[in-house]
């Protein structure tokens, strides 16, 4: 809950020590494509935890609906099928070129 201030530096790197490595074990189970295009693990998570810290404030959490690490592995793979997307289109626009 204290991540959710996107003033407060300490509670957002706690918040990355805690959940960084649970980001890279979602990505890891996802067996992300080989071929085609090269994800770079470090630049996606890197991305999906600003997408996650712009996220946040507007986050309301209901654990009747949902846990909230059943809602960051939902952000996680969202955001993962969008990264793999703009990197085919970067591809085939350089196939193209």
């Amino acid at each position: 809950m204290r991540a959710k201030d996107q003033d407060d530096e300490a509670a957002w790197e706690e918040f990355v020590s805690y959940y960084q490595e649970f980001i890279r074990m979602v990505l890891n189970q996802m067996s992300l494509p080989t071929s085609g295009i090269q994800v770079d693990l470090d630049d996606l998570v890197q991305e999906i935890l600003i997408s996650i810290w712009k996220s946040l404030p507007s986050h309301s959490y209901d654990e009747e609906r949902a846990k909230f690490r059943t809602w960051l592995t939902r952000l996680v793979r969202n955001r993962t099928i969008d990264h793999i997307r703009h990197l085919r289109g970067l591809a085939r626009k350089h196939q193209e070129a």
